[in-house]
């Protein structure tokens, strides 16, 4: 599990987004589905329940309603009734109570099960209080035969644990054998009582958003990582040393030439040379001391800079992210936006934290390299002495 969530982290950013669409295109199947049922429930109760059909007559295909509504009678064989608990490192996190129900045209040495009742604790409790609702003798088999309207389906949520109970006690199923959902608190409270649409798509949409912020994050993160390093600036070595015009951070002082000195002389050509490197020198100090003296940017000037940096995001990004907002304020009550600010909060918060950590992880993990300079500085001390050699 743990390495499915680490591979679920490294995709690449825009896979988050497809991730988000089929979430969505997930939730808003699942909510029109259950629309559906609601509309079958919905019908099905200005009907009356369907008619009691005995378990050895009892054929799924023709049988059972549109919304899994059965009426059917049988007798129990209290033989293979059973408390089944479901246990955690010893720990029992949960309990169940079955029953297991026959045909009238079979016996106790029966063993092909028609259909089974599978209770909670609270359901079971009920059910044996109130079990002479349900069951009507039958004087010339001499059993009770209990007749139940309510859900069936093929399966169920301890299906396996069932079928372990059969496995010990040499049980089959029945091919149309069914598990039943009894209506313990009438017909119509089960029919009407679902709130799964609303629920289902506000769920899948908050689901969908959150992946999209992921691969929002992601993005922002790559964009930042592909940046090209800046250049050191050029440093020079011997800035303060005795090389003339070394280093900008400091003009040193050179013994007056006389001006009688023909231009075109040797002395005259180190001459010309000096004072070029010192005019070079001191518009440099000037233009670093102006660097120096501006000042520092504003909250306006940072809000503009954050500004550019959103706009730089690809048009799809921003698109995606209005059409989640939008559609998730539309879809879920007004409760819902709090929700959104808060993930929206979340995220921001996450991005700014992981940008700040980068910065100080890219300061604390730089380290020197070893450049040769572009020109040795002994050579340059040499022309400097010799200029004609």
């Amino acid at each position: 599990m743990v390495r499915l969530f680490l591979l679920f982290l490294a995709l690449p950013w825009w896979t988050y987004f497809f991730i988000a669409g089929g979430i969505v295109y997930l939730a808003e199947k699942e909510h029109q589905s259950a629309l559906d049922v609601r509309a079958k429930r919905e019908a099905a109760l200005q009907s009356p329940a369907p008619e009691a059909v005995n378990l050895s007559d009892f054929r799924r295909a023709t049988d059972i309603s549109p919304v899994k509504e059965v009426t059917v009678t049988g007798w129990f064989n209290f033989d293979y009734n059973y408390h089944l608990i479901e246990e955690t490192n010893t720990i029992e996190t949960d309990s169940h109570h079955l029953y297991v129900l026959f045909g009238q045209s079979d016996t106790q040495e029966t063993k092909v099960a028609r259909a089974a009742i599978v209770l909670d604790d609270t359901e079971w409790e009920w059910f044996a209080e109130n079990l002479n609702q349900f069951y009507d003798f039958e004087a010339s088999q001499s059993q009770f035969q209990y007749t139940f309207n309510g859900f069936g389906r093929s399966n169920n949520g301890v299906g396996s644990h069932v079928s372990d109970v059969f496995s010990d006690e040499g049980l089959t199923k029945s091919p149309d054998f069914i598990f039943l959902s009894p209506f313990f608190k009438g017909r119509e409270v089960a029919l009407t009582a679902s709130d799964t649409p609303p629920k289902t798509r506000l769920n899948g949409l908050i689901f969908a958003a959150v992946v999209a912020l992921f691969g929002v994050a992601r993005l922002m993160m790559h964009q930042g990582g592909s940046r090209p390093a800046r250049k050191p600036a050029k440093v020079d070595a011997f800035a303060d040393g005795p090389i003339v015009g070394a280093g900008p951070s400091a003009v040193r002082p050179q013994p007056a030439m006389s001006t009688a000195i023909p231009a075109d002389s040797p002395l005259g050509r180190i001459n010309q040379r000096r004072l070029a490197q010192e005019t070079q020198q001191v518009q440099e100090t000037q233009a670093q001391a102006t660097v120096k003296a501006a000042p520092k940017p504003s909250v306006v000037d940072k809000l503009a800079v954050s500004a550019a940096s959103i706009k730089r995001l690809p048009k799809s990004v921003l698109i995606v992210a209005v059409v989640v907002i939008f559609v998730l304020i539309q879809a879920g009550p007004t409760n819902s936006l709090f929700p959104l600010l808060f993930l929206v909060g979340f995220w921001a918060v996450m991005i700014a934290g992981i940008s700040k950590l980068k910065e100080m992880a890219r300061g604390f993990l730089s380290f020197g390299t070893a450049k040769k300079p572009t020109e040795d500085p002994y050579d340059r001390l040499f022309r400097q002495v010799h200029p004609g050699e």
